[in-house]
């Protein structure tokens, strides 16, 4: 996904630019969910979500990223989380979640609608999709070409059978909660 990330930045963007109670309010954290948390970093919002719902699974393929979240786990430890680095690209052998969560980092994914196709057929009847990402004029972030306008990212969850739930938005990023048509 991504290499030389620079995970510092990724921290001080997410504490200036991202309110933890906007992606609270959009993920709706509820006790019984299973969430998997696609290319999460340096694991905050995968402990964050882990003292909120039954089960956690962070997947990321950077082995910098997991010693990250390994420091991240003995400050606030959490006995709910699974470890996942498989590139979902390949593999993400993960079934039965009912959310999933990813932070600025579906732009980075090649495989986007193959990979939504596998979640949907992996996951539950009622799974709900959050994501967190730059808009295309915000003057930081990926490079503009890579990034996914808010127009782009409902037309890929429509064609693939998911309705806009929630969004809001912010100074240089969206937050979008996508739920299956029923």
């Amino acid at each position: 996904m991504h290499h030389n990330f620079n995970y510092e930045r990724a921290l001080e963007f997410r504490e200036k630019y991202i309110p933890l109670s906007d992606v609270l309010e959009v993920a709706n954290p509820l006790p019984t969910d299973i969430l998997v948390d696609i290319g999460a970093g340096d694991g905050f919002y995968s402990i964050t979500f882990a003292k909120k719902v039954r089960k956690v699974y962070y997947v990321d393929p950077s082995e910098t990223a997991r010693e990250l979240l390994r420091k991240n786990i003995e400050k606030t430890p959490v006995d709910n989380l699974t470890v996942v680095s498989d590139d979902v690209c390949e593999n993400l052998d993960i079934a039965g979640y009912n959310k999933v969560f990813f932070s600025n980092s579906f732009h980075d994914i090649i495989c986007r609608e193959d990979l939504i196709d596998r979640l949907k057929q992996r996951g539950s009847e009622n799974l709900e999709i959050i994501l967190t990402e730059f808009k295309l004029e915000s003057e930081i972030g990926p490079p503009v070409e890579i990034r996914i306008d808010q127009k782009h990212l409902d037309r890929i969850f429509s064609s693939k059978g998911f309705k806009l739930m929630k969004r809001i938005e912010l100074r240089y990023h969206y937050i979008s909660r996508f739920g299956r048509r029923s």
